[in-house]
């Protein structure tokens, strides 16, 4: 899946594969090794799990299984820093209840968006310390994209896909 490069140091590089395993390197991708510590085996990873780099920080990066993870270590170590934000797992053939979509603004680290598959979307406005959900008046369908604004501090751009429950109509909302 995506790959992330540290803008301050091209030689570190992080990949992304299905269900959340995460790989560093710190060659300019000759070889990788594990970059998971501290998260838990027994979290909920999507199939495209989350993962973003704090623009104002290339040690910093979040990770989403049904919560929000944080290292300011460059992946040396991952520390939850939100309750499960989804609506909880779900039965039947694929894993509900993720995180699809974070989003770190530009303008100040400590505003976090987290999008679910589940339909909901969180703000923090304390680096994770609190939570408040966004989301009541939105779409009850998989969050594809949270965007903070480049712009505007408290302003966010989330994008819904209804593809799920057999809709064609995307969601575009700010």
């Amino acid at each position: 899946f995506q790959p992330i490069v540290d803008p301050t140091n091209t030689n570190v590089i992080y990949a992304l594969s299905q269900r959340g395993n995460l790989g560093k390197s710190t060659n300019n991708g000759n070889s990788f090794s594990g970059a998971l510590n501290g998260i838990p085996g027994g979290d909920t990873n999507n199939w495209d799990t989350a993962l973003v780099l704090d623009p104002n920080d290339s040690q910093t990066l979040y990770y989403g299984t049904q919560k929000v993870y944080k290292t300011t270590n460059a992946a040396g170590n991952w520390t939850a820093i939100s309750p499960d934000l989804s609506n909880g797992p779900h039965t039947g053939n694929l894993d509900f209840g993720t995180v699809t979509s974070i989003s770190v603004s530009s303008l100040d680290s400590n505003v976090i968006y987290a999008g679910t598959d589940d339909g909901n979307v969180w703000v923090t406005e304390d680096g994770g310390g609190n939570w408040t959900k966004v989301s009541d008046d939105l779409p009850n369908r998989w969050v594809t994209k949270v965007l903070a604004s480049r712009e505007e501090l408290n302003t966010v751009y989330v994008t819904f896909s209804g593809y799920r429950y057999g809709e064609d109509n995307g969601h575009v909302y700010q």
